[in-house]
C-alpha cells in the first residue's frame, strides 16, 4: 500500500518537473525568438499572479519550480531507499 502511494507520487512530481522544464524551454525560446524580433507577441502566465514579471525573474521563477520538484523526487526517492524499496522502482523500472 505504502509503495504503491510512493510510486503514485513519484509519477506525478516526475510528471510536473517535466511539465515546467518544458515551460522553460517555452519561455526561453519566447525571449530569444523576441530578441531576434522573430516574435511580438510570447510571454508566461505564473498562474495569473505577479504581473509585470521581467524576462530574467520568469526564467529565474520557472527555475526555482523545477528546482523545487527535482528536490521533492530527491526526498521521496531517499524515503523509499530508507524504506528497502529497490532502487528503480519508483521509476518503473
Amino acid at each position: 500500500m505504502i509503495l504503491t502511494g510512493t510510486l503514485s507520487k513519484h509519477q506525478s512530481w516526475r510528471a510536473e518537473a517535466r511539465k515546467q522544464e518544458v515551460r522553460l524551454q517555452h519561455y526561453c525560446q519566447a525571449l530569444e525568438d523576441a530578441k531576434d524580433l522573430k516574435t511580438v507577441t510570447g510571454g508566461i502566465n505564473h498562474d495569473g499572479g505577479d504581473i509585470g514579471i521581467t524576462p530574467d525573474a520568469g526564467i529565474e521563477i520557472l527555475q526555482q519550480r523545477v528546482h523545487d520538484t527535482e528536490s521533492d523526487l530527491d526526498a521521496l526517492e531517499d524515503l523509499a531507499r530508507r524504506n528497502g524499496i529497490p532502487p528503480g522502482t519508483l521509476r518503473g523500472q
